[in-house]
């Protein structure tokens, strides 16, 4: 199986182009071994290779290197072309270096593409399985609720402009990259064509991308069957970027009813629904790692954490951990509750002594049960590599009095 790969990138004396993937022919991910682009004016860059036919999946990144040393890989998530089922004899993938500006950049980051821009209730887009098709691809993290990306062009195959009859376009599960494709019989060149926004609801294109036609120039492949992919950069949009409000808040200060002197995880869960019902896009909140040295308010300090790893224990919400078999206790505690509630800052000392003599009495109260359950141990499985030196940290700073593991002599 051939693989004609074709990519842009302007360059400047020195520099080269690679191509790597997890082909052996790709050299494996080990730069070394990557395959030397071949360039030609206009900083295009080209090269052809055999793919092993047993290939179910290729990946693979763009990379340069120069002629100091240095290094760069196109931004994102690695390129794939799946290869299940019946395979084309040629692939011909015509490519741009995916270098999202610094302003689109945070877009692609796991807020935006998991929830704030993450779309939902889309119209699966044209597969196509002719033997000579051409699939489109392009990144566009920046699509809201209720549209989805779609292409409109200079044939019927594209909806001949027509805003109701587009080649609507799928993410999956490989949000913000959109596909579609179809068949290349019948198609005439250049093919010329715009990305823009199908609404859903309306069942029309709402927005077009700015800027003159994309076309496509006859394809010079000679095999009756092929793949063309077509992956584009940069959803030109009308407006340049991206705008929404958020609110950024210390989890502490978010005390409730609910809460035992100060705000916990669960305060923050509410504090979220309520933002999303006010269509606040984000919330950013104040570190909150362990920060337990000396047991007293300089503690309190969000920004001194003793672990990358593990989140400070102010914030557990007691009535979810569990309730005290002793009914005296449990009385108590709802009482101290109040009483801390009650208070117009945070006392972290007394909040810290209170909850900490909770956790130790649900513990002995649970810990047989606790150990044995699956949770538990999928968690410690999953965690072991930080938790148990976490765990010895702990023990060694409170037996010791001090988290300068220099003071602690010898352990």
């Amino acid at each position: 199986m051939k693989l004609r790969l074709k990519t842009q990138y302007n360059t400047v004396p020195g520099q080269q182009i690679y191509v790597s993937g997890n082909s052996k022919i790709l050299g494996n991910w080990n730069l070394p071994k990557a395959v030397k682009m071949n360039y030609s004016n206009g900083g295009h860059w080209s090269v052809e290779i055999e793919i092993p036919d047993s290939t179910k999946q290729l990946e693979y990144k763009y990379v340069m290197a120069d002629d100091q040393g240095n290094v760069s890989w196109e931004f994102g998530d690695n390129r794939v072309i799946s290869l299940k089922g019946k395979k084309p004899a040629f692939i011909h993938a015509e490519e741009t270096w995916h270098a999202p500006s610094k302003e689109e950049k945070p877009l692609y980051t796991s807020a935006f593409t998991r929830v704030v821009m993450h779309p939902d209730g889309l119209q699966k887009s044209t597969v196509s399985k002719a033997k000579q098709r051409l699939e489109f691809r392009i990144n566009a993290p920046r699509v809201q609720t209720g549209l989805q990306v779609c292409i409109l062009g200079n044939h019927s195959k594209l909806g001949n402009w027509k805003k109701d009859q587009p080649l609507l376009l799928d993410c999956e599960d490989h949000f913000p990259l959109w596909k579609g494709s179809i068949s290349m019989a019948g198609l005439k060149f250049p093919l010329e064509y715009k990305y823009g926004l199908y609404d859903t609801i309306k069942k029309e294109v709402v927005k077009l991308e700015e800027g003159i036609n994309r076309f496509i120039a006859k394809p010079e492949i000679d095999e009756k069957e092929f793949l063309y992919i077509k992956s584009d950069e940069g959803f030109r949009h009308l407006s340049k970027n991206w705008r929404g409000a958020g609110v950024a808040v210390p989890v502490f200060s978010l005390k409730t009813q609910k809460s035992f002197g100060v705000g916990d995880f669960k305060d923050l869960m509410d504090f979220i629904d309520w933002a999303e019902q006010t269509s606040l896009k984000m919330v950013q909140i104040l570190p909150i790692n362990e920060t337990i040295a000396s047991h007293n308010w300089l503690d309190s300090y969000p920004y001194k954490s003793i672990s990358v790893m593990a989140l400070h224990p102010m914030y557990l919400n007691l009535e979810s951990m569990g309730t005290l078999k002793d009914k005296k206790e449990q009385k108590n505690f709802q009482d101290l509750q109040e009483i801390l509630n009650a208070e117009l800052h945070v006392n972290y000392p007394k909040v810290m002594t209170w909850k900490s003599r909770y956790f130790k009495m649900l513990f002995d109260q649970e810990k047989e049960s606790f150990f044995e359950s699956e949770d538990y141990k999928k968690f410690f499985e999953a965690n072991k590599s930080w938790l148990v030196p976490y765990a010895a940290f702990v023990y060694l700073r409170d037996k010791n009095s001090s988290p300068d593991f220099r003071q602690w002599g010898k352990y």
